[in-house]
């Protein structure tokens, strides 16, 4: 008995460790959260269309990296927008990597298209 009380215990300690670092992952995960919406905000303040583009496109590529499709999709589509405002080296650079990686994740099956259509988004990149 005194053995199963032992596991039991030890069991409970486990499960409070799993829980404690869960906890501190949901409290890294809003800070990371908010940190992305004040370097955003930083960046529309900035007035800088490049600063901003890349603002946006770094908050993308973090939402891919931990599968927030939907919110990647409006950012992706919302730095386009800011990178097309310029003719600049940066500028034609920026817009270009976002038709890479919307490609990418095409391919990658993360986002439904059929092979036209990610042969087309690769052109996109190539023409810019």
């Amino acid at each position: 008995m005194k053995d199963v009380l032992k596991s039991i215990r030890e069991i409970e300690e486990n499960i409070e460790e799993v829980l404690n670092t869960y906890e501190i992952k949901e409290e890294n995960k809003k800070a990371l959260e908010l940190y992305k919406k004040l370097e955003i905000e930083a960046a529309r303040n900035s007035e800088d269309e490049i600063t901003l583009a890349r603002s946006v496109f770094s908050s993308a590529i973090q939402n891919i990296s931990s599968g927030n499709i939907n919110e990647e999709t409006l950012l992706l589509e919302e730095a386009l927008q800011e990178f097309n405002k310029g003719n600049s080296f940066d500028h034609k650079q920026g817009a270009g990597w976002i038709w890479i990686i919307r490609a990418d994740i095409m391919n990658a099956g993360i986002t439904e298209a059929d092979h036209e259509e990610i042969v087309e988004t690769c052109n996109k990149a190539i023409k810019i």
